[in-house]
């Protein structure tokens, strides 16, 4: 990188601003990895209260045909 003298100070600024963002970014895409395992877990034990995947199928098939 070529910094021009005077410069060097409002670079380093928005280097860390740049850095600072992305990292919220990877932060929210993080969340929303966790969030989706969260429910993922719920569904999984909705199906396992309701019983095996064939009732379930049964139940679905009643509201969908």
């Amino acid at each position: 990188m070529i910094e021009s003298m005077g410069d060097s100070g409002h670079n380093e600024a928005s280097r860390s601003e740049y850095v600072q963002k992305q990292a919220t970014a990877e932060e929210i895409q993080e969340a929303i990895m966790r969030k989706m395992d969260i429910r993922k877990k719920k569904a999984g034990n909705i199906s396992k209260i309701k019983g095996n995947q064939e009732t379930s199928d049964r139940v679905y098939g009643r509201y969908w045909t």
